[in-house]
């Protein structure tokens, strides 16, 4: 059997052999390399995903400071919107989608009365202001000829 044995050495090139091996070393390195650097992307992407949920949480608590915030000013905008309501006649329905005429019987005519006093004072008042303008563009006027005649050379 030894005979056979080296026979079989003979046969087999040990060159090619040893030409394999180094070229599946080399393709292992290459393929080592490779592993490495998606290895290194990996941690890269993962410490990137840790920032991006540390953020979210910070954005999250933010969210719920804001939403405390909101639920503040809407119930400071109730109360105050109440006490609004409270200060308001129960005849003005001004902004409450009311669409209709108002039945002011008593007000309206008391209201009318005192419109109708208050047009008459102005038309006095106006009657009584041309009468003085009247007499101030008379004196003005004279002011001005007089002006005038002692500004020429």
């Amino acid at each position: 059997m030894a005979i056979e044995d080296d026979d079989y050495e003979d046969a087999v090139d040990v060159d090619n052999l040893y030409d394999k091996i180094t070229s599946l070393k080399r393709s292992i390195e290459e393929k080592n390399a490779i592993i490495d650097a998606l290895q290194s992307q990996i941690d890269e992407k993962e410490r990137h995903f840790e920032k991006l949920e540390g953020e979210i949480v910070n954005i999250r608590k933010e969210i719920e400071k804001t939403k405390a915030i909101n639920l503040k000013f809407v119930k400071g905008s109730g109360t105050l919107d109440n006490i609004i309501n409270v200060q308001r006649s129960p005849i003005n329905k001004i902004g409450l989608g009311y669409n209709g005429e108002t039945s002011q019987a008593s007000t309206s005519k008391s209201y009318l009365d005192a419109a109708r006093r208050n047009e008459q004072k102005h038309n006095e008042d106006d009657k009584a202001k041309q009468g003085q303008s009247a007499n101030r563009n008379h004196q003005g006027q004279s002011i001005f000829r007089v002006n005038k005649s002692y500004n020429q050379p």
